[in-house]
């Protein structure tokens, strides 16, 4: 812990030695040495445009939407009626004070607007800001219940032990909808003040929110027990800020970094009212929000050319998370009496620890080896205390501890690459991974990774894409934790620390052998299989099929096609009460999608699209009734045209038709009062049709 709070202290102090080198050295440095490939594909992000004109552009318009509906989901388009069409975008050369600047808006009258600002000076300094909304849209729901972190019954409420006996539940209800609104803000900025020196800020904040469902349960026992669905507010933010400097040299590249993140929830609570006579005594609950964290962390990078056909490379990071939101009572139950909190916050803190080191070396024109080796850890340094457990506000079930969860993992990465020839070559590699891990149910864990591929033209215009894997995971015994109650089945296997092997193929085929047709296949299989789990997850196996077909009709006119095929199957066991049973799991998608572009005349452009999906999935459980089969299905045509009316101005028109239906037995036909002990809010399965019509007028000046 002492070398965590060292080199944290020491990191600053080498950023700013860095940033303040004084820029004559810097500039008397020599061009960095190009490595065969290692910058070929390098873009300058914030250089001038050289072929940009000033000119801006407008677009207005009207559109109108036949219906309500989940179709508003990421679109904006959610609510019948009409909305206007606002968008523009305008752009300044450098000039001769050689700054450049542009602005661009879209949608700026629905919900999903998004707003973008860009300004440079001749490659040395930029600045870009960018600010969308995201809106999130679902069905609409009903409820009793009034208020937000405080959910109260009308005072004309009647409880009964079953919700069929709620008399006044049907005319308490009205209705709320269920969605939310995430605004993004990112800011980028730098400056290079010399080619060698670069200093990067940026900042991103979310915001989120609206209204979700939330389950909610008071009671111990099965019997008496109770739940409620409740439409709970969303308030959250985050913020994430990170300073970077680099530094090029001769033959060392080398960057450091500081980045902050603060995540916060202005909901600290949900409280209810019990909408039941049962369980008797009990008349509200409460339960917690995501508390609010901190995350701070420092990172170095180097990379040195140690010849003209080998580099070295090396990463550090250092970092801490932080959670200290203060607790809540155990109960709002005043007939229960627990002791006291061990303490008015959790202390939660963590720091983590990142290295990184490779080394890739070209040894011939033909053959390339590659190593690297990656360490990560997570020290939690939560404290442990022991907590009264007081089961859904209702009983006091002994006192339990935290668990402050660490791991160490540790990642060795070896590859080769041999070119036969320009139109043929190999890859292959090997890794080797182990875990250690603290209060979990396996504590030290190893996987080996062995795989290999080929990529090659077969012939002119038709190349071959092949690679293969094969994983195997192995920990030592498991053990289940003692502390946790209740105890754990000591048959049970985690999938994800259980002995695994994982085999997997991807094979794609692509042709333009002729003038007019683009044509490509992929295929890609996965099989997992868990022999050593007995209870748990017992295989695993993925299928996709994938075909595309691009067809150029002419220089004016174009046709495109695809279709995508995947199976999903699993199966596992399960033990409960003495007996055991086994449970199949088949999902199954299939995706159509059909595009036409059209020209002519030099006046008008058309575009059709059509895109068609289905999911079906089916859960089958031994001795039992089979679950219903879950179904979706999504048809989706889209026209737009273009016609110009002279140099600097045109129409659009857009229609779109979206079908989309969902079988969710779990929904299906249930309304508020279906569950005797469950009070739910009739959500249903969305099942629309919607026509979105569109005509606006663009203008170039």
């Amino acid at each position: 812990m002492k070398r965590v709070q060292f080199l944290l202290l020491m990191m600053p102090i080498m950023s700013l030695v860095v940033m303040c080198l004084p820029l004559s050295v810097l500039y008397a440095q020599e061009s960095p040495l190009d490595v065969a490939g290692g910058t070929a594909g390098w873009e300058c992000k914030w250089c001038p445009v050289t072929d940009v004109t000033a000119h801006a552009e407008i677009e207005l318009g009207a559109g109108f939407v036949t219906e309500d509906s989940m179709y508003g989901d990421y679109t904006g388009l959610g609510d019948r009626g009409g909305y206007a069409i606002a968008a523009f975008n305008t752009a300044k050369p450098p000039g001769d004070a050689g700054w450049s600047m542009s602005v661009e808006g879209q949608d700026l009258t629905l919900d999903s607007r998004r707003l973008l600002l860009s300004s440079e000076s001749a490659g040395v300094m930029g600045v870009a800001l960018e600010y969308d909304q995201i809106p999130r849209q679902h069905s609409a729901v009903l409820t009793p219940y009034q208020g937000e972190s405080q959910q109260v019954l009308p005072v004309t409420w009647v409880s009964a032990a079953t919700t069929g006996g709620m008399s006044q539940l049907n005319s308490s209800l009205h209705e709320v909808v269920i969605g939310s609104d995430r605004k993004n803000l990112n800011i980028d900025a730098v400056y290079h003040p010399s080619p060698q020196l670069s200093y990067e800020l940026s900042f991103h904040q979310l915001q989120k929110q609206g209204i979700r469902i939330q389950g909610l349960a008071l009671g111990n026992v099965f019997v008496t027990a109770r739940s409620a669905l409740l439409t709970a507010p969303v308030d959250q933010e985050s913020r994430n800020a990170r300073f970077n400097v680099a530094l090029q040299q001769s033959r060392l590249q080398t960057s450091f970094s500081l980045e902050v993140s603060e995540f916060t929830n202005a909901v600290k609570a949900l409280r209810w009212e019990n909408a039941f006579s049962e369980p008797v005594g009990v008349s509200q609950g409460q339960a917690g929000a995501e508390p609010g964290n901190d995350m701070q962390r420092l990172s170095a990078q180097a990379s040195y050319i140690v010849s003209e056909r080998s580099r070295a490379f090396a990463g550090l990071a250092y970092g801490r998370m932080g959670q200290d939101e203060s607790f809540l009572p155990y109960t709002v139950n005043v007939a229960l009496t627990p002791s006291a909190l061990p303490r008015n916050s959790l202390r939660g803190e963590i720091f983590t620890f990142d290295l990184s080191l490779g080394f890739l070396s070209a040894l011939t024109e033909r053959l390339q080896l590659q190593a690297s080796y990656i360490q990560q850890e997570q020290d939690n340094n939560t404290d442990r205390a022991t907590y009264t457990y007081v089961s859904a506000d209702t009983a006091i079930s002994g006192d339990r501890a935290n668990f402050p969860y660490s791991f160490r993992k540790r990642l060795l990465q070896t590859q080769g690459r041999y070119k036969f020839s320009a139109l043929h070559r190999i890859t292959a590699g090997y890794d080797y991974e182990w875990n250690d891990r603290t209060y979990q149910e396996i504590s030290s864990a190893k996987e080996q990774r062995l795989w290999g591929a080929y990529v090659g033209e077969l012939q002119q215009g038709t190349g071959l894409n092949l690679k293969l894997e094969h994983l195997d995971r192995m920990g030592e015994r498991y053990s289940p934790v003692a502390e946790i109650v209740p105890a754990e089945n000591p048959a049970l296997r985690k999938y994800n620390m259980a002995d695994r092997i994982r085999d997997r193929i991807n094979i794609s085929v692509s042709s333009s052998t002729f003038s007019q047709v683009d044509f490509a296949l992929q295929v890609e299989m996965s099989m997992d299989e868990y022999d050593h789990s007995a209870v748990g997850l017992l295989d695993s196996k993925e299928r996709s099929y994938s075909v595309n077909l691009n067809w150029h009709l002419s220089r004016s006119a174009s046709i495109t096609s695809d279709y995508n095929h995947t199976v999903m199957r699993s199966s596992q066991a399960g033990s409960q009460a003495a007996s055991s049973w086994y449970a199949q799991n088949d999902e199954t998608v299939n995706t159509i999608g059909l595009g036409l572009q059209w020209q002519f005349e030099n006046r008008t452009n058309l575009g059709l699209s059509y895109d068609y999906s289905r999911f079906s999935g089916e859960t089958r459980i031994s001795e039992i009734a089979n679950f219903p089969q879950l179904l979706s299905s999504r048809h989706s045509l889209a026209l737009q045209g273009h016609y110009v009316l002279d140099a600097r101005s045109g129409l659009n028109t857009v229609f779109r038709y979206e079908k989309y239906r969902e079988e969710d037995w779990a929904l299906q036909d249930v309304a508020v009062d279906t569950l005797d002990n469950v009070l739910s809010v009739g959500e249903g399965n969305p099942d629309y049709r919607v026509w979105v019509v569109a005509l606006s007028y663009n203008m170039r000046f």
